[in-house]
């Protein structure tokens, strides 16, 4: 009976052994994790400026479309002013 309860002590001080190996791997596949991570993060960095810079844009062309705007409608309240100017 003592060499059964020896080789389960043996077997359960493999399994820590085991355990302890494992951790290392547990901490190389966190780093690989983590270096994902952060590419992930780097790629939507990325995207969210080119999202900042498209909306840069949009905001010129909405200036542009707003300035072309402001001027039609000078330009229609002119030609209403003549019209009423010449049924007068």
């Amino acid at each position: 009976m003592n060499d059964d309860e020896d080789d389960e002590n043996d077997e359960e001080a493999g399994k820590k052994e085991t355990d302890d190996g494992d951790d290392n791997d547990d901490d190389e596949k966190m780093k690989k994790d983590d270096k994902n991570n952060e590419h992930d993060s780097e790629e939507k960095e990325i995207e969210k400026n080119d999202d900042d810079e498209e909306a840069d844009i949009d905001e010129e062309e909405w200036e542009k479309k707003k300035k072309e705007l402001e001027k039609m409608e000078k330009d229609v309240n002119r030609v209403m002013k003549m019209k009423m100017m010449i049924g007068k």
